[in-house]
């Protein structure tokens, strides 16, 4: 004897299909606890690949958003990664009492705590290839996310702007690390210790000289972070200061100089022409430069001048 197969309408395509391919949901908005489009409409209204539109459709559901999950089945099965996500959300039992707030209230944590790469698979081996690449192949998971925390905090609280400071910095990290190590398993680790101390006071990474990461460095970065919180400079163009006020008068001095001033562009051409003329009599030769004297061998030839 066959069970009876109950059909549902999809509002989206008007189709009549069984309930199966309409996702169960602990929604109080839907009545029947079914969506009421089915899932085969809701693969082609949702970009699969973008997460902020399948959390929405996850929360339209009230059902978990696992991107862990997601992640993994994307790489599997692309465009129809919905329907295999709902397959799981039906089969495993971990989710069966989660909904979207439970889920997405974990995932904020992560996020508060930096922990988001770590927990979804795909990105955490992404992060640690990067990691082996920046520090060494040889190291654990977890040893590259305490030497790459650890850096970064260095960074972010000491001078160390340059590249010989940025590499004792790395070293600081991989001796911390090995004395960290060293002592949990009852080694002998003076040498590092010492080690550790040399770099802290040649480099000066210690309190006296730790920067705070509020601080402002420059104007540049202080109206950055105005920008940023949405706040725009209202500029005024009325004088405010001492130079202002200078500069106005000048202003208005030069403006009342050329307009009261009407024969201005006369007086200039008068004073040149006069100036030419001073020249042009300045290279005629003077009365005085011209020979007169006349030079008489004897007496008796002036007395005959005379007469």
């Amino acid at each position: 004897m066959t069970q009876d197969i109950k059909m549902r309408r999809c509002v989206k395509c008007r189709e009549e299909k069984p309930e199966y391919q309409f996702q169960r949901t602990p929604c109080p908005f839907f009545p029947s606890h079914r969506s009421i489009i089915c899932t085969s409409c809701l693969e082609t209204m949702v970009k699969q690949d973008n997460l902020g539109e399948v959390d929405r459709l996850m929360r339209y559901l009230d059902l978990p958003f696992d991107l862990n999950k997601w992640t993994q089945l994307f790489a599997v099965h692309k465009d129809h990664t919905l329907t295999a996500y709902f397959n799981l959300l039906d089969t495993d039992q971990h989710y069966e009492s989660l909904k979207w707030a439970d889920e997405n209230e974990r995932w904020r944590l992560a996020r508060e705590e930096q922990t988001t790469d770590e927990q979804i698979a795909a990105l955490a081996e992404s992060k640690r290839r990067k990691l082996q690449k920046e520090w060494a192949p040889t190291y654990s998971f977890d040893d590259l996310l305490f030497l790459d925390n650890y850096y970064n905090q260095i960074i972010s609280t000491q001078n160390a702007s340059t590249p010989i400071l940025q590499s004792r910095a790395r070293d600081l990290c991989e001796l911390t690390l090995r004395a960290k190590k060293g002592i949990r398993e009852g080694i002998d680790v003076k040498k590092d210790l010492d080690a550790i101390d040399n770099i802290i006071k040649t480099c000066h990474f210690d309190a006296s000289s730790a920067k705070n990461a509020a601080d402002f460095e420059s104007i540049g970065e202080l109206m950055v972070y105005y920008g940023k919180k949405g706040w725009h400079p209202k500029w005024h163009t009325e004088p405010q200061d001492s130079i202002d006020f200078m500069m106005r008068d000048i202003q208005s001095y030069l403006r009342r100089l050329v307009q009261n001033e009407g024969n201005i562009a006369e007086q200039v051409e008068d004073r040149k022409q006069r100036y030419n003329l001073n020249e042009r009599l300045e290279d005629l030769p003077s009365e005085s430069d011209s020979d007169t004297t006349v030079e008489y061998e004897d007496e008796a030839a002036f007395d005959e001048e005379v007469r």
